[in-house]
């Protein structure tokens, strides 16, 4: 029971509420001077007793006994023989010494308990006892304070039962959220009220929870994909190497399948070298090669290394580039640039047109690449620089590769702090628009 939070909250309580109600007894009965107050009484009751003894005659004393009764004391009348019965020999004796009229007390000052003895006629032996007696006053007032503490300790203590069960109530639902969640199951219920720290904490566990539920399934998408992207060139590797083996294919034909072959080896290739790219994009610690250098001239260079794919097409591109000169990673750039221009080449249809140009937009330097293709339809437009998605269905239905490259080059960019924005129109081409910072 003690390892539960609730039960900690209690008795942590308890003591402290039970130590307080300890002290604060203490504090109103022995410091505050409870029983002083009745010391005190006890002598003001005697002074003013003797008081009235005093003022009375000699003869009218035995009409002092109603007005101590009226005042609720306890009063009774002795003879000379029955002193004894109250007072030991000496205080007899001592007694009876004292002159007529004198007043006697018998008790200690530092008692609750009292006795005033009075002469009322010395020659008759007739004499008058007041009792005072307040213990029985300060015990039910000690009583009425100890059912008042023990009052407000079983009060408080369902308070913070009950407070402790709602504080708890929440930490509870969090540990079952967490255990559900480390089971795999994301689908958890945090939603609350709640604005204090608790509450905040769920609210942040529930972003916790979602995040991570995200990343699962891209995890889980990533590895579908992966594995369809490797297990299609596989098969085909497989097939035709088992068809070559087994002399099914003729030797005149063997050149083009394995031809086929090396190609489907080539993009096995090529999407391992897109996986560690992205890897090591996605990694933390990944840091810049910064360094200032010529864009227009490295993109005239990528232009110029892809000139037998667009000439093989018969495409026309137009370079209109000015001096440019940024502070950027000249490898990852170059990255950029090739997968931007080979996509526009081969989306583009044989004759097709495609401009890369240049301007200015307010602190920004825009490089603009626009192509005369097929285009993207717009639903599409989303989703093309998401990991390992494709749209050849939409342009050309021919394979485009693992859908990797534009993944690759919207993470290069956001590195830099630039932007990438696209626009297409269906049949009209697509134009790619890449926003550099100036510094």
């Amino acid at each position: 029971m003690r390892e539960h939070l609730y039960w900690k909250f209690v008795l942590t309580f308890l003591i402290g509420v039970l130590g307080s109600l300890i002290l604060s007894y203490y504090i109103t009965t022995r410091i505050a001077g409870d029983e002083t107050d009745y010391y005190e009484e006890i002598e003001r009751v005697i002074e003013g007793i003797t008081q009235v003894y005093d003022l009375v005659a000699e003869e009218e004393k035995e009409k002092i006994i109603p007005i101590l009764k009226d005042l609720g004391l306890d009063v009774d009348t002795l003879a000379t023989h029955e002193l004894s019965d109250t007072l030991s020999s000496e205080e007899v004796r001592q007694f009876l010494n004292q002159m007529a009229g004198e007043v006697y007390i018998d008790g200690q000052s530092t008692s609750l308990s009292r006795s005033i003895y009075l002469a009322l006629d010395d020659a008759q032996g007739k004499y008058l006892r007041v009792n005072i007696d307040l213990t029985d006053d300060l015990n039910d007032r000690r009583a009425l304070m100890i059912r008042t503490l023990l009052f407000v300790l079983g009060l408080g203590s369902l308070f913070i039962m009950f407070a402790s069960r709602f504080l708890v109530g929440s930490i509870r639902k969090l540990t079952f959220a967490a255990r559900e969640v480390t089971r795999g199951n994301f689908d958890v219920d945090l939603k609350t009220e709640r604005e204090d720290e608790i509450g905040q904490l769920m609210h942040s566990f529930e972003e916790m929870i979602q995040t991570l539920k995200n990343t699962e399934e891209v995890r889980k998408m990533f590895v579908s994909n992966v594995s369809h992207e490797i297990q299609s060139p596989l098969t085909s590797i497989k097939g035709y190497t088992k068809a070559i083996q087994d002399g099914i294919i003729d030797s005149k034909a063997q050149s083009k399948y394995l031809e086929i072959i090396y190609q489907e080896a080539d993009r096995l290739s090529r999407l391992s070298e897109n996986l560690l790219k992205l890897a090591n994009l996605d990694n933390d610690q990944f840091a810049l090669t910064r360094e200032p250098y010529r864009i227009d001239e490295q993109i005239r260079s990528v232009v110029l290394t892809t000139a037998p794919l667009w000439q093989a097409k018969n495409l026309v591109i137009n370079v209109d580039l000015e001096p440019l000169s940024l502070d950027l990673d000249k490898d990852l750039m170059e990255l950029v640039w090739i997968n931007l221009i080979t996509n526009a080449i081969k989306f583009t249809d044989p004759g097709g047109y495609i401009d890369i140009s240049y301007y200015l937009e307010h602190d920004k330097r825009v490089i603009r690449i626009r192509d005369t293709g097929c285009g993207i339809p717009e639903e599409k437009l989303p989703y093309i620089f998401d990991r390992f998605y494709k749209v050849d269905d939409a342009r050309t239905g021919k394979t485009s590769g693992s859908g990797l490259g534009l993944a690759i080059v919207k993470r290069i960019i956001l590195l830099h702090g630039a932007d990438i924005h696209v626009v297409s129109d269906t049949n009209q081409g697509t134009t790619f628009f890449v926003r550099l910072k100036k510094y």
